[in-house]
């Protein structure tokens, strides 16, 4: 909008000097002193008007001048923050490669594993990870040693001393009546 306005008044002084050069040669071939002075008046009007598009336009100009500074600042700026940005995809792309990896590592280990586990087993183990984010087991935690009473690793309730016995002898699944979690013995109470 600014340099649209400074166009325009560019274009207005042109056709104001034009009219100036006219005035001038009129004032040259004026024939009496009456005509000369009205010429003279409007050719002083015209000049300062002139002086007043010209004090216009140069404001226009820094304006415009300083505009531009701001626009390349912002630029450069914007240029540094893609250059950031280069970085930070290329660096995520190694990290998101090197877990994809790991992830596949992981699922490997995991398929090994599952393979010898019976399918209901291995169902009921898989409903309570998603419940509680991959945490499907709980270590049966002896809480006193003198009384023998044991209880969740996950939800640190009571375990029953029956389902401790069940535990220690028993090759089956056994959860916690609480939170559905499969019970397991840490190796100490083995």
């Amino acid at each position: 909008m600014t340099r649209v306005q400074a166009d325009r008044l560019d274009v207005e002084l042109k056709s104001r000097e034009e009219h100036l050069a006219k005035l001038r040669n009129a004032l040259n071939q004026a024939r009496s002193n009456r005509e000369y002075s009205a010429i003279l008046t409007e050719l002083n009007i015209s000049k300062a008007d002139n002086t007043k598009i010209e004090n216009e336009e140069l404001e226009l100009m820094k304006t415009i001048e300083a505009d531009e500074a701001e626009v390349q600042s912002l630029t450069e700026q914007i240029e540094k923050q893609k250059e950031q940005v280069n970085e930070v995809r290329q660096k995520s792309a190694a990290e998101s490669e090197k877990w994809e990896n790991k992830i596949a590592d992981v699922q490997k280990e995991w398929d090994e594993a599952a393979d010898g586990i019976p399918a209901d087993v291995l169902d009921i183990f898989n409903r309570i990870a998603d419940t509680y984010d991959g945490e499907a087991l709980a270590e049966a935690e002896i809480q006193n040693e003198k009384t023998g009473v044991y209880n969740c690793g996950g939800c640190f309730m009571r375990v029953p001393d029956e389902i401790v016995n069940q535990l220690m002898t028993n090759d089956e699944v056994i959860r916690c009546s609480n939170c559905s979690r499969v019970l397991v013995l840490g190796s100490e109470e083995l």
